[in-house]
């Protein structure tokens, strides 16, 4: 057996059945269907008291969500009836894939504008405020305002706050040498560094979340408490019943006092960059070349005020959570794999040396990518993966499934199918550097790692978040050699809304000799 962590997240896959699929796949109606063609009723999944309306995969699911191990639970549907398991969410019958080139198919037929699963509380919460939330967004509506960000998120604008992020990735290396041995607010000290990085870009400024968690600033620890009741009302109502559509339950007031409290602040923040622009603009032209995301946003025409606040938020929602836990998991990875962090450091030693890392120093880091990628695969950051909801009645895997089906990818049980994945309980981050694979099964790996999504509807802020983890670990490593505490070997990872840990992850940081 080749070396590498060891992580027995739950044990080896059972072989996947029916891998290498045709490519095409048909978009035919039920009119045209034939007698003896499959439907989704047809499709393998629980029956009987399970198969009822609202009631029968809570009662299923609710033993794995009491102990936040979702993910075993999409685990033993995979096991028990393969590749697409049909299952009951509220009223309606739902899809799961665990087979890549079936995802593959499934996003080969998004549509035009590709439809998300909506977050339940999201929705009522937009129903009854009226306010524009990106992520519940669909149709043209959606396509508008996607495409203004994208144009303003070109490569080009990403590069321009390399310098800012990389002071913001010192900051956080400054703290580890004082605060960071054998202390378990390193995760908040990942997360205070993703707000600092994310805030250079979301508000123009480095807003000192750092700073704050050693001469604490309340504004900035309200916006912080906001951000983490998000996430919990979130992960708390996906799996509960859902009183909140008809009342404001307390859960839903939660996330709303919490979402109004990102969105104040951030809007804040937004307004005194508006007054600045305005300014600029009135004493002399500004050239576009100059401008940052946020001012680029400010000038379109196409989207009001209130959009780019709601823009900007979103980034704020989607990046600190997922961008500090993940830089937590990569280095609890690379703390139990001495060897794979030695090969990651001689990579940054040779390329970027000890100075400071620039836009031109993070392309030619593959075996980073690489540990980044394999990082990923070992502890997913859901318990499924993404969803999307036809657009139209689509066949398949052999079955014509119905217009305005929500389809979930199965990523968090794909990640570890040893069909794929040579040795899937070790950490092998070579498994994903060019030429080790050939280019299918290279394809097909990557529809199962999919932690920013895939498609038209893909991560917007996918560019930022890579390139903050990037300046994180560089400056990390330039630094220190990370080891994990004995008490933290045998972590595991639980769900709410992202993977934590089911006790706090410890680090001890040895000083790199200058």
């Amino acid at each position: 057996m080749r070396k590498g962590t060891h992580l027995s997240r739950y044990g080896r896959l059972h072989s996947l059945r029916n891998l290498t699929l045709p490519n095409e796949t048909k978009a035919r109606s039920f009119k045209d269907l034939p007698s003896t063609s499959k439907t989704l009723q047809d499709v393998p999944g629980p029956k009987g008291i399970h198969n009822l309306p609202f009631v029968g995969s809570a009662l299923e699911m609710y033993p794995y969500m009491k102990n936040r191990d979702s993910h075993l639970y999409f685990l033993e549907l995979y096991k028990k009836y393969g590749t697409m398991v049909r299952i009951r969410l509220g009223p309606q019958n739902c899809l799961i894939l665990f087979d890549p080139e079936l995802i593959s198919q499934t996003i080969a037929h998004e549509g035009i504008y590709p439809e998300r699963f909506p977050v339940p509380i999201m929705d009522s919460y937009v129903k009854r405020t009226h306010r524009c939330m990106l992520s519940q967004q669909n149709g043209p509506e959606w396509q508008s305002y996607r495409s203004a960000a994208q144009q303003s998120i070109k490569p080009n604008v990403i590069k321009q706050y390399v310098e800012s992020q990389a002071q913001c990735a010192e900051d956080l290396v400054t703290w580890i040498g004082i605060h960071g041995n054998n202390n378990p607010k390193v995760k908040d000290a990942f997360r205070r560094f993703s707000a600092d990085a994310n805030s250079v870009v979301t508000f123009d400024k480095k807003m000192g979340f750092l700073a704050s968690l050693e001469k604490p600033v309340p504004e900035l620890e309200h916006f912080l408490h906001s951000i983490q009741q998000f996430m919990d009302s979130i992960g708390e109502s996906i799996f509960s019943l859902p009183w909140y559509k008809f009342w404001r339950t307390k859960t839903y007031m939660e996330f709303e006092n919490a979402t109004e409290t990102v969105y104040r602040i951030s809007g804040k923040s937004i307004d005194a960059v508006r007054h600045e622009l305005e300014s600029q603009e009135r004493e002399s032209y500004t050239d576009e070349s100059d401008l940052t995301v946020l001012k680029l946003l400010l000038r379109d025409e196409r989207i009001t005020n209130e959009i780019v606040t709601n823009l900007m938020a979103a980034f704020v929602f989607a990046g600190i959570e997922q961008v500090s836990q993940f830089l937590m998991w990569m280095f609890w990875l690379l703390g139990k794999s001495p060897e794979k962090q030695e090969k990651l450091y001689q990579e940054i030693l040779t390329n970027v040396g000890s100075s400071a890392p620039t836009a031109s120093h993070l392309g030619y880091l593959p075996y980073l990518k690489a540990c980044i990628k394999e990082s990923f695969r070992c502890v997913p950051p859901l318990a499924t993966g993404i969803a999307r909801i036809l657009p139209k009645d689509t066949e398949i895997g052999g079955y014509l499934i119905p217009a305005r089906t929500t389809i979930f990818f199965g990523n968090n049980t794909l990640s570890r199918a040893g069909e794929l994945f040579e040795d899937p309980e070790h950490f092998l981050p070579e498994r994903w550097l060019e030429g080790t694979k050939d280019p299918q099964t290279q394809r097909l790996m990557g529809l199962c790692v999919l932690p920013f999504g895939i498609g038209k509807r893909n991560c917007l802020g996918r560019r930022f978040a890579e390139q903050e983890i990037h300046l994180a670990t560089i400056k990390i490593l330039q630094n220190f050699i990370v080891e994990i505490t004995e008490d933290c070997q045998n972590v595991r990872p639980k769900y709410t809304m992202f993977a934590e840990p089911d006790t706090p992850i410890k680090f001890n940081f040895t000083r790199r000799p200058c």
